[in-house]
């Protein structure tokens, strides 16, 4: 559940090394996935190989909209007609999908902004075969362990949790002062310390590699998608590792 969180004065990224992605000393074919999730190639032409295979489902798009007013406000708003089309699909079911956007730290049912951008990537990640049956922690799992979601795969994972950063124009309209470079490296930083924080905790991950990491960038736009990514992996790397970390909607 983790949002973006603001660096202190005077933090200035590190230098981007461009030559390689995923575990320190290798060369990756791709800076999309780290090379634990290379083990499942996906099909891009055939995104609905989960689970939620109907077609007489509602899309993914109007069910996030109809959830909540905080959502569909903040579309309106930050949401520019100058981004790539946004993932969408009816492949899976409206109860499948307010399972995964309910927000489980609070007692009942709540859908928020962050919950059901939280659901949309996972749905994304599971129909490209990225992650096995997510499923929400119980609440008191939730307020103890600040994952998003556990996973029954792929190995060694159990846990997953989403990152939802944003563009220089959202950032600028909500008032931020923090620049992107300095933004996307604190992300990649705050990744590393959220794999080992939960380790041994019930229910929690047993290691730091059990932890994997979705980074959904459907909310920065296209010029600047890769300075994003580029600089979150370097902040990761500067923090002890990049693995594990999955990019949506990075092209």
């Amino acid at each position: 559940m983790s949002q973006n969180s603001k660096p202190t004065k005077g933090f200035q990224p590190k230098p981007i090394n461009h030559q390689h992605f995923g575990r320190q000393g290798h060369v990756q074919p791709t800076p999309r996935i780290a090379p634990k999730l290379q083990e499942n190639p996906v099909d891009r032409n055939n995104l609905g190989q989960g689970n939620c295979r109907s077609s007489n489902h509602p899309s993914m798009d109007k069910l996030a909209n109809s959830l909540s007013p905080e959502y569909s406000e903040f579309q309106s708003k930050y949401y520019s007609e100058s981004f790539p089309k946004r993932f969408d699909t009816n492949e899976c079911s409206a109860r499948k999908f307010k399972e995964l956007a309910k927000d489980p730290r609070v007692n009942g049912v709540k859908y928020d902004r962050v919950s059901i951008d939280e659901a949309r990537a996972i749905v994304q990640a599971k129909l490209e075969t990225l992650v096995i049956k997510p499923t929400r922690p119980d609440m008191e799992t939730a307020r103890r362990v600040d994952l998003d979601y556990e996973v029954e795969g792929p190995a060694p994972f159990t846990h997953f949790d989403v990152k939802n950063p944003v563009g220089s124009e959202i950032l600028k309209k909500q008032g931020q002062t923090i620049s992107l470079e300095d933004m996307a490296y604190k992300i990649g930083q705050n990744i590393v310390a959220q794999k080992h924080r939960f380790v041994g905790l019930e229910n929690g991950p047993v290691s730091s590699e059990n932890v994997g990491h979705i980074v959904d960038l459907c909310y920065v736009p296209e010029n600047e998608k890769a300075i994003v990514r580029q600089t979150i992996l370097q902040g990761a790397r500067d923090k002890g590792s990049d693995a594990g970390i999955v990019f949506l909607n990075d092209i």
